[in-house]
């Protein structure tokens, strides 16, 4: 007589429950060899068929690799992982009910990281252009309780603050026109062996106001050092110079009520700070 056993059945196959031999978020490569241990659902006999899979490295038992649509089938309710030597990443270990005769249930299991962060896993945010001598704050994600520290660079020259925690500040010098900020994680496994990079370039950045835009008959230039001396100049789109003010003033007006309508340019010029507007003249 054939053992027969008594399955409650309901057109779906309740999932396992799933040990890991780990509770770390992370698998390092002294960790080398872990286990997932299975128990079926009550009513279930152990040896019911179990599909198992790994997407960071092999089951020892078959030495090859698995995927969900390509698991290892067998009878077993423990399997042994041996971790990919050049696998990073989060990485899937699950397993699930599969009787030949019925259907399967939904796999189970666990995600692990393999090693350390790898660059392509972190994320910097911020603002990717920058004016001379603004400062820029970023920040960085994600950040989990098995992240353990953190590594920040500036580019030369410039200062920074925060280089060892999630927010990071750093401010430009005078002058510049490309850089950029790095970042490595640090968890249980050690850090990051590509650092993230994160490329920085100068923005559209105006040290002076110029306004109204367009303008009937005065454009304003603010925002001017009133201990140095400033010059302002109109320029057409021939390159001639229409007219230039200089002194030393907070705010300088031009008036530009003699001049065609048209598209010009405001040079201005006070100390090394050198900025061109275009505006527009219409009566």
């Amino acid at each position: 007589m054939p053992l027969i056993y008594s399955i409650p059945y309901s057109g779906a196959v309740p999932a396992p429950t799933v040990t890991f031999s780990t509770n770390n978020a992370e698998i390092c490569a002294s960790e080398n060899f872990q286990y997932l241990n299975v128990t079926t659902p009550p009513g279930y006999p152990a040896t019911y068929g179990l599909d198992y899979y790994a997407t960071g490295g092999v089951l020892v038992n078959n030495v090859a690799n698995t995927s969900a649509v390509a698991p290892y089938h067998t009878t077993n309710t423990s399997v042994t992982f041996q971790v990919g030597i050049n696998v990073y990443g989060i990485q899937d270990f699950r397993v699930r009910m599969n009787d030949l005769n019925c259907p399967a249930s939904p796999y189970v299991g666990y995600q692990k990281r393999i090693g350390v962060y790898n660059s392509q896993d972190i994320s910097i945010t911020g603002y990717s252009t920058i004016c001379p001598n603004q400062t820029a704050f970023f920040g960085c994600s994600p950040i989990g309780p098995d992240v353990l520290g953190f590594q920040w660079t500036a580019p030369n020259g410039w200062s920074n603050s925060g280089s060892t925690s999630p927010s990071f500040a750093v401010t430009a010098p005078s002058s510049f026109s490309y850089s950029a900020i790095t970042l490595r994680y640090q968890n249980r496994c050690g850090w990051t062996n590509m650092p993230r990079v994160y490329n920085l370039s100068r923005g559209n950045c105006f040290a002076f106001n110029v306004s109204p835009n367009p303008t009937t008959s005065t454009v304003s230039v603010t925002d001017l050092d009133p201990e140095s001396e400033t010059s302002v100049a109109l320029i057409d789109k021939n390159n001639s110079n229409q007219k230039t003010v200089t002194r030393k003033a907070k705010n300088i007006d031009l008036d530009v009520s003699d001049v065609p309508n048209g598209i010009y340019f405001v040079m201005i010029k006070q100390n090394d700070v050198k900025e061109t507007h275009q505006i527009v003249v219409k009566h």
